[in-house]
């Protein structure tokens, strides 16, 4: 919930300044108008995450995700001034991975693990609008701003202990803050329509919490290689003279 309270206020920061800047702009260059976008993204991320915490042991991600790579999903939302080519950016991914249990101990696990990470950004965008070519089609851009993540791991099978076996459905979660900077391009197929590529790396201090305890670890964020299909609204940045 204090997440959501910060990002909320983050975001109405981020659109009165916006409005601000497009009053005062306006009175130097009529021609100024504010512009959006909406994306949908896809590609994969690699978590930089050395060990994983779970039942009071550490053990190494690969060990039980068989690689810290897979493929994730989500979307892009931007607001800003189209002809300058900035923008405020919000968004969302979602990252999961399924495993095998690892035995701890002298207990011995069967069933399904599960690692469930997602992402919630808030920051800028500047595309290049202001290069020297006439040709818009293709808009480099470069970004950064704050990051938050949230990741649930999961198991559910059986436990055995000896000669005893029980069910079991136990969980952690991991919650942290971090930042990340980013790097693409835009290429305009139509007016108001881009497919796009990008590479994006976040730092991420995360905490396990489980059973009541808490523990700061190193790691938690990684990279993003991705791609994306975008809708533009407002002003054309690549009609630009």
């Amino acid at each position: 919930m204090a997440h959501l309270r910060t990002y909320t206020a983050i975001i109405v920061t981020m659109v009165l300044m916006l409005t601000a800047t497009v009053s005062v702009h306006g009175q130097t260059q009529q021609e100024s108008r504010i512009a959006g976008f909406i994306s949908a993204t896809a590609g994969n991320f690699s978590l930089k995450f050395p060990t994983v915490q779970f039942m009071g042991e550490s053990y190494g991600f690969d060990k039980v995700y068989g690689s810290k790579n897979g493929l994730f999903y989500g979307g892009e939302a931007g607001i800003g001034l189209g002809d300058i080519g900035l923008f405020g950016v919000v968004k969302y991914r979602l990252w999961k991975k399924s495993g095998n249990p690892v035995e701890i101990g002298a207990i011995d696990f069967d069933g399904d693990v599960t690692w469930s990470q997602t992402f919630l950004s808030v920051g800028g965008r500047y595309y290049l609008v202001t290069q020297t070519a006439t040709n818009r089609s293709f808009l480099p851009f470069f970004g950064g701003g704050i990051i938050q993540s949230t990741a649930k791991e999961e198991m559910r099978g059986e436990a055995s202990y000896y000669s005893e076996t029980a069910y079991v459905d136990v969980s952690a979660e991991v919650d942290g803050t971090g930042f990340y900077l980013e790097g693409g391009a835009a290429f305009f197929v139509a007016p108001s329509i881009a497919f796009g590529g990008f590479l994006e790396y976040s730092w991420i201090n995360l905490g396990i919490s489980a059973e009541g305890a808490r523990a700061e670890i190193e790691g938690g964020g990684g990279l993003f290689a991705g791609v994306s299909l975008s809708a533009f609204f407002g002003r054309p940045m690549k009609s630009l003279n």
